[in-house]
């Protein structure tokens, strides 16, 4: 499998975050620890969620040349399934293609967590380049920290680094030109370590995109277009107080979900009024009623060649930015062209469909 520090980390319906660095699931404040195998397992169908996944796929990639039985398999999914609260009579989340395998068929964004962005940069600015292969290893080592001390009981967490950290880290001489990237993602390490509470996982624009205007604190309306370049995407557009890392820092927020229709975040969830198909290469013309004062919004939406439907109304700005008092900037994350932002001061009536 790939080393974690280069894995995103994956949000989930209903507040659950997989945290790939932390190899755990989380909601709230609460974190569940899967068996290795079945993270992956679950890791690996969010990873490749756009097709079915057979079994054999799956042994290939988690046990490797390891020959295991489809009940050990099996045993994974059912893990999965009863961390994530689902039910294969009517999944939420992890689909049964009976005699082709399984597919991850939540909802789901991405974010960068913060050991992948150290990873990507260079060890010291004008000295000579480490090899990415170097600086993975490196980032490789925090993680096996990490996952190390975390299985273990509390107290004994700094005597397990320090054995870790006597051993030999192989006698490879282009490894000494990464000691400075290890050295950070060992800090790095120790933060996520020891770190006082959980703060929210999220530091990188690495797939969204931030246009800045004028700061809105009243009620007002933002227009703009969209162009989804396929159907079904996973694509999003949103409203956020300045610029946004990921789909979390972001109060409105309308998307292009992953079953082919449009919707809208609606508090802890994304939500529409009535089934809205989208196709590739259509133009999408929205318009946002937002209400800053009252942390409320209303969507609605005109393909090209037809007539504005509504999205839903008086919607909540997403969980954890409820208390936003202002809105600067409009974050793209995915793929489609989006063009003709405007915003109007004087916006509307919330609940009138015209334009």
């Amino acid at each position: 499998m790939e080393c974690s520090a280069h894995k995103p980390n994956y949000h989930l319906a209903e507040n659950i975050e997989i945290d790939t660095l932390r190899a755990c699931l989380r909601q709230g404040d609460n974190e569940h620890y899967l068996r290795p195998q079945a993270f992956d397992v679950l890791v690996y169908l969010v990873e490749q969620r756009q097709k079915v996944v057979s079994k054999n796929e799956l042994n290939q990639k988690i046990w490797k040349d390891t020959a295991v039985t489809d009940a050990a398999l099996s045993q994974c999914i059912f893990e999965v399934r009863k961390a994530l609260g689902d039910d294969s009579r009517e999944p939420r989340f992890i689909k049964t293609v009976p005699k082709l395998g399984y597919r991850f068929i939540g909802c789901v964004e991405e974010c960068r967590n913060p050991v992948s962005m150290v990873v990507a940069k260079k060890a010291t600015p004008g000295a000579p380049d480490a090899p990415i292969e170097v600086v993975a290893q490196a980032a490789e080592i925090g993680t096996e920290l990490v996952h190390t001390a975390e299985r273990l009981p509390p107290g004994s967490k700094t005597g397990a680094v320090w054995m870790m950290l006597r051993q030999p880290l192989t006698a490879k001489p282009a490894l000494a030109a990464g000691l400075l990237a290890a050295m950070i993602v060992l800090c790095g390490a120790f933060w996520v370590l020891y770190r006082p509470t959980i703060t929210q996982a999220a530091t990188s624009t690495h797939r969204l995109q931030n246009t800045s205007f004028a700061a809105q604190t009243a009620a007002f309306t933002a227009f703009f277009d969209v162009v989804p370049p396929d159907s079904p995407i996973n694509s999003t557009v949103g409203l956020s107080n300045g610029s946004a890392t990921c789909n979390k820092e972001m109060a409105a927020i309308a998307r292009f979900n992953p079953m082919g229709n449009i919707d809208a975040r609606n508090g802890g969830l994304y939500a529409a009024d009535s089934t809205i198909p989208y196709a590739a290469g259509v133009t999408y013309h929205f318009r946002l009623v937002v209400n800053v004062p009252k942390h409320k919004y209303s969507i609605f939406v005109t393909p090209a060649g037809g007539s504005e439907q509504k999205v839903g109304t008086d919607f909540a700005f997403r969980g954890g930015q409820n208390t936003m008092a202002s809105l600067s900037s409009m974050g793209v994350w995915g793929p489609g062209r989006v063009s003709n932002l405007v915003i109007a001061a004087h916006p509307a009536q919330p609940d009138s469909i015209g334009r």
